[in-house]
């Protein structure tokens, strides 16, 4: 996939105000649904590469999982290691043992399940005791980019509606996290399940793309704007009937 500008400025508006709103929320009400909005553009980027690669017979499951290996796990297994290091040597066993289980199951992109299991909320009082507690988003999206392959995979195999099937299970994966999100509070922000609408309107876009021409002119200008009209008001407003994500992912 080409290089596109418009996504270089949403990747650096998603991270901006996640920055933005763990310096001070004050600054940013509602920041931390930049990691709603790279959701979307995971999904966009690596479902639109997989489609396209599939399509002209290019794709690789293996090279696909090693690159994905080979640009995840050096960074984030060094920023792990060292982070471990330092609390070896600067906290007591037991806190330093805990820390150290989750860096573990962070290097396995597991530790969205592992913060579910053990009842640790992000927003709770002890999660200064996670260091890897934002690993959470990255080990979600490895375990989506595990899946996503196979599924488009299966799509070209047994011809199927690739846009219509996408909606129906981005619509049903939205319908489990509006439901149930009171209920099972970690389940929908922690899961998969809960969490695929998201990662799957990315797709999505990239499937609506292909059909309807909105590259150039007042067409991409008026997407543009109106996606970054939802992300702004999504940034700064409170609807209590609504998840807020809802709109920063239809930016």
């Amino acid at each position: 996939m080409k290089y596109k500008l418009e996504i270089s400025g949403y990747r650096a508006l998603a991270i901006s105000s996640v920055i933005l709103y763990h310096l001070s929320n004050n600054l940013l009400p509602n920041g931390y649904l930049g990691v709603d909005i790279f959701f979307v553009i995971s999904g966009y980027l690596i479902g639109g590469h997989i489609h396209s690669s599939i399509e002209k017979n290019t794709f690789s499951l293996g090279r696909f999982w090693k690159r994905r290996f080979m640009r995840i796990i050096p960074a984030s297994s060094t920023m792990i290691f060292i982070t471990a290091g330092y609390h070896y040597f600067y906290e007591f066993l037991p806190e330093f043992q805990i820390k150290a289980e989750t860096g573990f199951y962070s290097l396995l992109s597991l530790v969205n399940i592992y913060f579910w299991k053990y009842n640790q909320g992000y927003w709770s009082t002890s999660s200064e005791l996670f260091p890897y507690l934002h690993m959470w988003s990255l080990s979600l999206e490895e375990q989506f980019y595990f899946c996503l392959p196979i599924y488009i995979f299966l799509i070209f195999k047994f011809k199927y509606n690739a846009l219509l099937l996408t909606i129906s299970l981005s619509i049903f994966s939205f319908i489990l996290f509006y439901s149930l999100s009171s209920y099972y509070e970690l389940a929908s922000f922690y899961l998969l399940f809960f969490r695929g609408w998201e990662l799957l309107i990315g797709y999505i876009v990239y499937l609506f793309k292909r059909i309807i021409k909105c590259h150039i002119g007042y067409r991409k200008l008026l997407f543009e704007f109106w996606g970054l009209s939802f992300i702004i008001f999504s940034f700064f407003c409170e609807i209590d009937s609504l998840p807020l994500n809802v709109f920063a992912v239809l930016g």
